[in-house]
């Protein structure tokens, strides 16, 4: 797993919104896992004090579906080319 502190990113507001806790500070990571396991992320950072409070996919496998430059209930289609790698990639 690779994890490092960013500045947070540009996400819409979630509805309902997210409890704030005021004595615990708010801080955004960016982690990269090479398999994960049920809840496995919040559970790393409960453990750590932090819980997690929310979780923002931007990509999948190696393949990246660019999914941070999509608004709330935007879709977009797969080309043939694509869906054979994901297939490929989990075989």
């Amino acid at each position: 797993a690779s994890v490092r502190a960013i500045q947070p990113p540009p996400v819409p507001e979630r509805t309902p919104p997210i409890r704030h806790r005021q004595q615990i500070p708010t801080s955004w990571l960016t982690i990269q896992l090479s398999e994960g396991k049920n809840r496995q992320i919040r559970k790393m950072t409960a453990k750590l004090g932090f819980p997690t409070l929310r979780i923002v996919r931007i990509g999948t496998g190696r393949f990246n579906l660019a999914l941070e430059s999509l608004v709330p209930g935007q879709c977009f289609e797969l080309g043939q080319d694509q869906i054979k790698r994901l297939r490929d990639e989990h075989a």
